[in-house]
Formats: structure tokens, C-alpha cells, sequence
């Protein structure tokens, strides 16, 4: 059956009974109906290896955390992040399969995993829709699965969520009055006075998930959830958090934009499963990466686009970045363009003619084996003919 709004996830879809019918897996259709409802499910995590995998984790993490940080504040956020790119065991959880495919037949796209938060104790965190922190176009493609590797007691701060909550629109800067300042230091802090009146307003009850080890918690992105406080720094929560995004889409943290000044903070993502970087997409086409560049500054300001940038003189006028060997253009596009650090672009040191007063005809006419090879004139006068010395016109 073709799916005439493939930009919704399939369990947040208004065509859901489309797609999850009387002759769906009883298993899966139990699962979807509770996802909708209630914006997540319990499910024991499907790994017969499970057990073992967690009490490794649990070892080898350990040394990881500031323990004596922690003792002596215990407000301290104790976690690791994106330990599958030197656990085995953390990878494999975040990649596995049988996830995997719920997650596919849930959403109705391939699910991408790109990070990994592994906590000793509780997050003491504010509840909150991932939403704000990581979104997509398509909206919601994004979902968490909350694993506890250990029996989770009252005392240890357990998970709090609000049943129903994902179904709220997705609220970003503008819902809350806010303007964002690029380079500005921002956390989600920003968000707690609507979501505290939300909650308040909507009478929505909160639930408290006193979880058994093997417990996997299955959320959708704009569910509101956070951390018990930790009532006795003696006990520990050990868990592991996955994110997921799905694939086809564009990836970015609404906190950190502002659409109508053309600023989208995009993320660069990495699928867990394979190490690669996971290109910005959507109904098939890429976004091309000059454009990404701009929208990291917004319209309002040029940053030079990596084609025009001249590496070799930031160096030389930005000693510091050369002494720190920092790739120059992931500095100055991150740094040296919010410092107003000196950059030139190769257009200026060659001295080259902008292309909108290039004329392309004349070029061909003059260089009649460049129009032979049916290149684009302005292209190859930037990367050949410029330095050949081949004339502009007869």
C-alpha cells in the first residue's frame, strides 16, 4: 500500500491503522499501539548475551567516571559518551538487530544509530523532549532506547516520564519567545518554564520506571522525561542510552537555530553501525555542503565557502592555528569566523573575474578545446585556466 504521507513516523502517522492492522505480529502491533498512546514502551532488550555484555560494560566504564567529583557533589552529571568507538559491548547494543528492525517496522525508514551515553547514576536531569536537542526534517524522525544494566532502586534517581506528552507539538526558539545568538553558550534551561506550565496545565501524570536489569525503554523523540533525584549517593544506576535517527533526513538542533535568519545548526552524524559519516538528505537529495556552511552563520554573514578558502594564508596570518596543526578551515568555519580572525579567499588571491561578470561565451569561443570538452567555461577558468594563462576572449 502506498504510503501517501511518508513524512510522518509510521506510529505517529494519522494513517497509523493503515499500517498496523489485525494481521500485524501481535508483538508488534502491542508495541506500536503503546508507542502511539503513550509516546514509549517496555520491552526486555533482545539479547540473550545481555547479561554478560552489561557486567563488562559496568567494569570497564568504571575507572571512566570521576567518582571523587561526584562524592563530593553529587549534582555532577556523570556519564560517557559514545563509548562504542572503544566498547564492543556498547557498540553491540546500540546496534542490535532485532532493535533494529522494531525500529524500522515503527518508523517505516532504516533507523541510524549515532550516539551512546552510558551512566553510572542517575541524570538528576530536568524532564525534557529530545526534540530540542536533536530533530530532523521530517520532524521526529528521532527516538531513544533507554537500556538498564543493573536492577534500577528508588534511591538511585530513576527515569520520569509523562505518558502522552510526545503527542504536543514540538516547541522550539520561537514558541518560547526567544531569539538565538550564534556563539552564544545555551542549554535546554531555556525550555523548563513552558514545559513546566505544559505539564501543570495539561494535568499529565508523571511515572516514575523502577526498571530491572535487561528493562529497554523505547521513547518517542518529543516525550518528556528526566531523571529522579538521587537520594542516596551510595546507589547506582548503570545504563546505557542509543540514539537513533532514521535515514533520509536532514539532521539539526533546533536550539541552536533560527530558521527565519537562515541559521540551522546542522549535526554531523555518524552511523554507529558502519563509521560513516551519514550525509543530510531528504526525498533523496543531498544538501549541498556550501549551503550547510552558510546556514551555520545564517544569511546575515558570508563565510567562505571551502572551494574559495585560501588554507595556506590562514596559516600563515593565524600562527597559533598552525602551531596547534588544527585542520585551518574546521577552525575558521568553528572559531575564526565568530573571532573575526583575517581569512582571504583564493578568488582574491588569484585575482579571478566573479562569475557573474565571467563571460562564458567569449571564453569557449577563445579556448575552442575547452568547448569541445563540453565543460562548464566559469569551471574550468577556475581550475585550469586561470593558472594556464588561457585568454578570456578572441
Amino acid at each position: 500500500m502506498l504510503n501517501p504521507l511518508p513524512g510522518i513516523p509510521l506510529i505517529e502517522s494519522p494513517l497509523f491503522n493503515n499500517f498496523f492492522t489485525e494481521e500485524t505480529d501481535p508483538q508488534l502491533l502491542h508495541i506500536a499501539q503503546s508507542i502511539r498512546r503513550d509516546g514509549f514502551v517496555v520491552i526486555p532488550f533482545p539479547d540473550k548475551q545481555f547479561i554478560k555484555k552489561s557486567n563488562r560494560i559496568i567494569k570497564e566504564l568504571k575507572p571512566l567516571y570521576d567518582w571523587d567529583a561526584y562524592k563530593a557533589d553529587n549534582k555532577i552529571s556523570l556519564r560517557v559518551q559514545d563509548a562504542w568507538k572503544f566498547n564492543e559491548d556498547v557498540r553491540s547494543i546500540a546496534t542490535n538487530q532485532h532493535i533494529l528492525t522494531l525500529l524500522e517496522d515503527l518508523y517505516g525508514r532504516k533507523p541510524i544509530p549515532f550516539q551512546t551515553l552510558n551512566f553510572p547514576v542517575g541524570t538528576q536531569q530536568h524532564y525534557h523532549s529530545d526534540a530540542v536537542h536533536f530533530s530532523s526534517i521530517p520532524e521526529r524522525f528521532m527516538c531513544g532506547v533507554w537500556v538498564a544494566l543493573e536492577d534500577v532502586e528508588e534511591e538511585a534517581g530513576p527515569l520520569e516520564y509523562y505518558p502522552g506528552s510526545h503527542s504536543w507539538p514540538i516547541y522550539t526558539n520561537e514558541h518560547i519567545g526567544r531569539s538565538h545568538t550564534i556563539g552564544s553558550k545555551v542549554s535546554q534551561g531555556v525550555f523548563h518554564e513552558a514545559w513546566e506550565q505544559l505539564v501543570e496545565t495539561t494535568k499529565v501524570e508523571k511515572h516514575t520506571f523502577k526498571a530491572k536489569k535487561g528493562d529497554a525503554l523505547i521513547w518517542c523523540a518529543n516525550l518528556l522525561h528526566g531523571g529522579a533525584p538521587q537520594l542516596d549517593n551510595l546507589k547506582t544506576r548503570w545504563s546505557q542510552v542509543t540514539h537513533y535517527y532514521f535515514e533520509d533526513c536532514v539532521y539539526y538542533t533546533p536550539m541552536l537555530s533560527e530558521t527565519y535568519k537562515g541559521i540551522i545548526h546542522y549535526r554531523d552524524i555518524t552511523n554507529v553501525c558502519t563509521g560513516e559519516l551519514v550525509p543530510n538528505k531528504s526525498v533523496g537529495q543531498l544538501v549541498d555542503k556550501a549551503f550547510i556552511e552558510q546556514c551555520r552563520v545564517g544569511v546575515g554573514a558570508r563565510i567562505i565557502p571551502t572551494y574559495d578558502f585560501d588554507a595556506e594564508q590562514y596559516l600563515i596570518d593565524n600562527p597559533d592555528v598552525a602551531e596547534s596543526k588544527e585542520d585551518p578551515y574546521e577552525h575558521y568555519r568553528t572559531h575564526g569566523f565568530f573571532e573575526k580572525r583575517k581569512a582571504r579567499t583564493l578568488t582574491y588571491k588569484k585575482k579571478l573575474i566573479p562569475e557573474d561578470l565571467f563571460d562564458k561565451q567569449a571564453y569557449l569561443v577563445a579556448n575552442k578545446d575547452v568547448a569541445a570538452t563540453g565543460v562548464d567555461a566559469y569551471e574550468h577558468y577556475l581550475n585550469h585556466g586561470i593558472d594556464e594563462d588561457r585568454p578570456l576572449k578572441i
